[in-house]
């Protein structure tokens, strides 16, 4: 497994170095070698300190965390994630207060957690399985923020649906847990 930039990884995938990639959101233009699976959509949800006062409550609208800095990772890096989540603020009347840039959902998290006011999204996938007390995740009330994910395969892989059956598979075993 490989974490990388969307573009590095269809690069990767393109030249031979990967046999398949994730890939969510629209699906890349100018990718004739690489063929897209459909799998799922990935919701997000609202990560925040524990320790505010939204944190109490069991949803969130999205409109709730105008005032607090929203901590992304820089478009370059996952443009349909960032322009689904300030289009989303646009939607809900605002425009959000920007935050430092993170590299890694960990160091977000971690920053997060020191109790700092910010707040981020998170798949609920991941925060289903992240376990901190200083953090808490929430879902969006009335507005649904989610990703389609797609399997890239190159186009000469035989037998792509035996890998979409794998990862549709391990999805249902995710969402049970």
């Amino acid at each position: 497994m490989h974490s990388a930039p969307v573009q590095e990884r269809l690069a990767r995938l393109a030249d031979g170095r990967l046999d398949a990639a994730f890939v969510r959101g629209e699906i890349p233009a100018g990718t004739d070698d690489v063929r897209f699976l459909p799998l799922t959509a990935d919701e997000l949800m609202v990560a925040l300190p524990a320790r505010h006062p939204l944190a109490e409550r069991s949803e969130l609208d999205l409109a709730d965390l105008a005032e607090l800095p929203l901590r992304l990772t820089e478009r370059r890096n996952h443009p349909a994630l960032v322009d689904l989540v300030l289009t989303a603020c646009h939607r809900a009347g605002f425009q959000p207060v920007p935050g430092p840039a993170s590299s890694t959902l960990q160091d977000t998290l971690a920053a997060i957690g020191t109790g700092a006011p910010m707040w981020t999204v998170v798949y609920a996938a991941n925060a289903r399985l992240t376990s901190h007390p200083r953090i808490a995740f929430r879902p969006l009330r009335d507005q649904v923020l989610a990703l389609p994910l797609a399997l890239g395969v190159r186009r000469t892989v035989p037998h792509p649906e035996l890998l979409v059956a794998a990862c549709r598979g391990r999805a249902a075993h995710d969402h049970e847990s």
